[in-house]
């Protein structure tokens, strides 16, 4: 009953997405839409309302990007229909009936730019 009076997505999917980042090599920066949220490995909560774009940095490396889309979760749209008007304003409103299309993500970045290597082992 009480998800009639809130909404079946708002109720049962309204918290973040949390999302477990790894990469290889491990120990890469990860930066979520242009802001900087830990080191691999690293769990990151994130909104299910928007795309997110997830950067994988480490110097000496090219940095890999990658897409985190927002999905509809038919279910709770039906849900909604189901049990009136209400429930369907208040997920469409709160974006709860979004998920995010994975829920691992794993960095590939390239091999060290030979002109890095050369500096860190101090040969020409």
């Amino acid at each position: 009953m009480f998800s009639a009076l809130v909404g079946c997505g708002a109720v049962f999917n309204g918290a973040p997405q949390e999302v477990n980042v790894t990469s290889e090599p491990s120990g890469a920066e990860v930066w979520v839409n242009g802001n900087r949220v830990g080191v691999t490995p690293v769990a990151v909560s994130l909104t299910k309302r928007q795309n997110h774009t997830v950067t994988f940095k480490m110097e000496g490396r090219p940095e890999q990007s990658i897409v985190l889309n927002r999905k509809v979760k038919a279910g709770y749209i039906i849900l909604d229909v189901v049990c009136g008007v209400i429930p369907i304003v208040v997920d469409a409103a709160t974006g709860s009936w979004y998920g995010l299309d994975q829920g691992t993500l794993h960095g590939v970045l390239g091999p060290e730019q030979l002109s890095d290597l050369r500096k860190r082992t101090g040969s020409n």
